[in-house]
């Protein structure tokens, strides 16, 4: 009988229990985390694994543009859109050329993104918050 990892269980866990803005920050903070170790191997010059963890970024923004759902938003659904696919591009550049500044750019956006959707999550919570304290 194999005995599991409590670590992998407990992250398991997370991920199926999670609601939908949590699990988009999960997916936004994974990205992250493989861009970033993705630019530490472009500068150690360990060009294999950082094509290995870029791609991973990589499949993360690739997930997160076949999730977008354009019927509350069209507009602003087409413009992240496009935003993903820029940063998958310049993944690819940053593989392709040893670019450790197209990752740090892509950092960048990914934070950006994930800070606009922490504050969104955090409104909607309190909003949802005050219209139950007005209901009881």
């Amino acid at each position: 009988m194999a005995v599991s990892n409590p670590y992998v269980q407990y992250q398991a866990n997370s991920v199926t229990t999670a609601g939908p803005d949590k699990l988009l920050l999960m997916a936004y903070e994974g990205a992250i985390r493989f861009v970033r170790m993705g630019q530490e191997k472009l500068l150690s010059g360990s060009e294999v694994d950082a094509r290995t963890s870029l791609g991973k970024a990589q499949l993360i923004i690739a997930q997160l543009m076949m999730t977008l759902n354009p019927e509350p938003a069209p507009e602003l659904v087409a413009n992240l859109a496009r935003l993903y696919e820029y940063m998958h591009n310049r993944l690819s550049d940053a593989g392709l050329n040893n670019d450790a500044r197209a990752a740090d750019e892509v950092i960048g956006i990914l934070s950006d993104l994930k800070d606009a959707w922490t504050q969104a999550a955090q409104m909607c919570r309190e909003q949802s918050a005050g219209e139950g304290q007005l209901a009881a």
